[in-house]
């Protein structure tokens, strides 16, 4: 349904919907990445200590470091 004309011109006239003006983002990079940060690792005592620290009782034990990688939008 969406993309057609119709849907279009409804979408593209929020007034008719009681909607403050608006308009729609349809460049083709609409959901890429901005930037993207540096990555944190995070070992298991690190991970046990986050969970204990916020008073989570894991029900399994962290194994893995883990990547953590920023992205904006």
């Amino acid at each position: 349904m969406a993309g057609t004309a119709e849907t279009d011109a409804l979408a593209d006239a929020p007034a008719r919907c009681g909607q403050p003006a608006f308009s729609w983002r349809r460049d083709a990079t609409l959901g890429d990445p901005t930037d993207v940060g540096g990555e944190a690792r995070m070992t298991p005592a690190q991970l046990q200590a986050i969970a204990s620290a916020a008073g989570v009782e894991l029900p399994f034990e962290v194994r893995e470091t883990i990547g953590l990688r920023p992205l904006r939008y």
